[in-house]
């Protein structure tokens, strides 16, 4: 019969315990070294952005607009310039608000004045629809002097020169977050800018008969009594810059377009009756 082996001592049993947590606490505690060395690394480099050429930046530290060198002859600044590096914490201790300042946008007046249907469908049901008339809170329109209705398509092409009263002076309530303000902030800028440029068509094109909204154009008499052709576009592009620079919003309008405009659809075909005949009256005019 073979003697059972001998038990190792006790002693050497609990050194060889005592020598594996040894390594396992030395393992973790150079993860633990690594990944605070990463998180330093993350910390450091994800704070750094750029400052893009058409558009300039804000700076909030916990949601107080802080100020950085942006140039050091100029100092300090609470608008940071473009084409620059600059260093903050990251979100939620600091957040960075972007501009566009030197590219321009544009904001349409949708659906505003225009109906709810498209101008474009196929003529089978487009001729079921000159049959239906406007429906209340469905589609817009404008009315003319002369009683009728139309409907237009706008839009606003504009640049902010003032990136602190584009973003800070339309909002002033300190209770709501940095966050929450850059999203209200985005909308209400242009909201604001969308009804600015619909109540300047509105303002305008009441004084406009229907026909000459469909020619966009019109021929009135100066104090001097000389004929001056005036142009829709044009008026309603002055009466926007005039309600922006009343509203002080920090931004330059560049350029207002009427991107289309039509008469309601039961009554298209009349209007293009009435401007056909228009124009057969003008040439039997120019003809005599």
């Amino acid at each position: 019969m073979s003697e059972a082996p001998a038990r190792k001592p006790e002693a050497e049993q609990t050194g060889a315990g005592l020598t594996s947590l040894v390594r396992t606490l030395q393992v973790l505690f150079f993860l633990l070294r690594v990944t605070i060395i990463v998180i330093f690394v993350w910390l450091l480099f994800s704070g750094v952005f750029f400052v893009d050429d058409q558009e300039e930046a804000m700076l909030f530290h916990f949601g107080r607009l802080t100020s950085r060198v942006a140039d050091p002859q100029q100092g300090p600044t609470e608008i940071l310039t473009s084409g620059r590096w600059y260093w903050a914490w990251p979100y939620p201790i600091d957040t960075v608000k972007r501009v566009p300042a030197r590219r321009s946008v544009t904001i349409r007046t949708e659906g505003h004045f225009w109906p709810p249907i498209n101008r474009n469908a196929a003529s089978a049901a487009t001729a079921s629809i000159r049959t239906q008339s406007l429906v209340p809170g469905q589609g817009g329109y404008t009315l003319t002097q002369d009683a009728n209705i139309m409907h237009s398509e706008w839009a606003v092409t504009f640049r902010v020169n003032d990136a602190r009263k584009y973003y800070l002076d339309f909002f002033h309530d300190p209770e709501v977050s940095a966050k929450e303000r850059d999203i209200t902030k985005q909308r209400g800028i242009e909201a604001l800018i969308r009804s600015t440029l619909a109540n300047a068509v509105l303002a305008e094109t009441r004084g406009w008969s229907a026909e000459e909204v469909l020619r966009s154009s019109r021929t009135v008499r100066d104090a001097q009594g000389e004929e001056v052709v005036e142009s829709l576009r044009a008026n309603v592009e002055h009466r926007v810059i005039a309600l922006v620079e009343k509203l002080d919003l920090g931004i330059e309008v560049q350029q207002v377009n009427l991107i289309d405009r039509q008469p309601p659809m039961a009554t298209d075909a009349a209007f293009q009756r009435v401007s056909e005949a228009a124009q057969i009256r003008d040439e039997v005019v120019r003809n005599a």
